[in-house]
């Protein structure tokens, strides 16, 4: 016969300790969202105490260096990627391609190409306080343009700024390209910025794997929130008072008298799109992050004023070159006019190769030739064995400097301070008696004992609570 419905109450009753079937997979899920924010808050402090470390010791170590060999150019990128330019002459011929295949080849800005950007854009990557940058472009360009005037502001990463940009005054067509660094692995201060910049919109794509139904919402949704959001800790006073994007917007205002054209890759491109979209001015950039849903929250105050948002300005005036599997810019969302290329070496360093600069650079080539027919060749080099080579040396020359040497010993000192009062806490708790056990031990049966007891002793139904009873 089947079990009564006394039966079942009573069982009912005695299971009311087992856990509901669920809360362990709940539990798990909870404790990797705790692991997850403890990591993201020690990587972000780390990279803090990282940042203000760099700065009292002045270590800016330049992540590019150029060579230059006879009729080429050598360029050494991160200590992964290095970059082949031959120009061309009399033995060397040009690359040509007679029908180029990407539709933004032949697109012009102010008499500039989209391969004219990208030697800019590269430049920006040069030591600020070198003359890399004036000698690079007056041997890319070979004065085809006339004289190009280079001019590095005064205050860039090495003297106290949190970006990195030049002006290339172009007189024979009264144009001034503007070129912005992207994120520099040398420079702690930059992965704080991105993080910064773009953070909500990474949430939400971490979120949209969770809840697939997350990626309907229109990106307006996603902008107004990350607004609210902004609003929200600036009640507490955590608002971010100044983008770093300021100093660039201040120096762009300043030029009346000439066209301006914004370039840059990766963070830099991101941040000379929204400085373009801001006073409307033409951005080129390359492997750029998206800022549809981020718009809001950045410009909602420029030098402190509140102003009124027109959504329309993003898609004005910017073009972007995106690289396939390039993870950088599946971040946010694009805006304006975009130009996909194909990346040749997706097989490399969990792609992120197809984001370097320099692929893109001889994709573009080998795809559009060479406009002003300078260039030769063109050959992009990524080998991640290469850093032991390039930066082990630089990392023990920075780090047997007398400052780091004094701050890491403080810092394991103080480590070491932590685990041995933990240690002697444990060593020297006191230890309850064994009457104490005995007495503790007999008011807290265990419970195993209990329910062995209930299961050969049943206890008698006038004294059992039924908490679960419909009758």
């Amino acid at each position: 016969m089947g079990i009564s419905l006394q039966q079942m109450l009573r069982q009912t009753s005695m299971d009311t300790k087992r856990p509901l079937m669920g809360h362990s997979t709940a539990k798990k899920f909870v404790h990797i969202a705790i692991a997850i924010l403890l990591l993201f808050v020690g990587s972000l402090s780390g990279f803090s105490v990282l940042s203000v470390l760099q700065k009292s010791a002045k270590w800016f170590p330049d992540a590019t260096s150029v060579e230059y060999e006879g009729s080429s150019i050598h360029i050494h990128h991160t200590a992964v990627v290095k970059l082949h330019i031959g120009l061309a002459n009399a033995t060397n011929k040009p690359i040509t391609v007679e029908d180029p295949l990407y539709a933004s080849c032949s697109n012009r800005w102010n008499g500039l190409s989209l391969i004219d950007l990208a030697f800019f854009a590269e430049a920006a990557y040069f030591d600020p306080l070198s003359n890399d940058t004036a000698q690079f472009i007056s041997t890319i360009f070979d004065n085809e343009l006339g004289d190009v005037h280079i001019h590095l502001p005064k205050l860039n990463t090495k003297t106290g700024s949190k970006l990195d940009f030049f002006e290339a005054y172009i007189p024979m067509l009264n144009t001034s390209v503007i070129s912005v660094r992207g994120t520099d692995i040398w420079r702690f201060t930059d992965f704080i910025e991105d993080v910064k910049m773009f953070f909500e919109p990474v949430v939400f794509a971490v979120l949209s794997s969770i809840f697939p139904t997350i990626r309907i919402w229109p990106d307006v949704t996603f902008s107004t929130l990350i607004e609210l959001y902004s609003e929200l800790i600036g009640l507490f006073g955590l608002q971010h008072e100044s983008w770093y994007y300021h100093e660039l917007l201040d120096y762009v205002t300043s030029l009346k008298d000439r066209k301006v054209v914004l370039t840059g890759h990766s963070m830099g491109g991101g941040i000379a799109r929204l400085v373009g979209s801001i006073v409307g001015t033409p951005s080129v950039t390359f492997s750029p992050p998206g800022f549809v849903q981020s718009y809001s929250k950045l410009i909602h105050h420029i030098g402190g004023t509140s102003m009124k948002v027109d959504r329309a300005t993003l898609h004005h005036h910017s073009f972007a070159v995106i690289p396939e599997y390039d993870p950088i810019t599946m971040i946010d969302a694009q805006a304006g006019m975009t130009q996909k290329i194909s990346c040749d070496t997706p097989h490399l360093s969990m792609q992120l190769s197809c984001h370097m600069l320099e692929g893109t650079l001889c994709n573009l080539v080998e795809h559009c030739g060479s406009p002003r027919r300078r260039i030769s060749s063109c050959r992009f080099e990524h080998n991640i064995a290469s850093v032991t080579e390039d930066f082990l040396p630089k990392l023990l020359a920075a780090v047997c400097k007398p400052e780091i040497l004094v701050s890491l010993a403080v810092a394991a000192a103080i480590m070491l301070s932590m685990i041995l009062r933990r240690r002697h806490r444990r060593m020297y708790s006191p230890v309850p008696s064994p009457t104490h056990r005995r007495r503790k031990k007999s008011q807290s049966p265990d419970r195993h004992s209990q329910s062995s007891r209930g299961k050969t002793q049943p206890a008698h139904p006038s004294r059992h609570v039924r908490r679960n009873s419909v009758i």
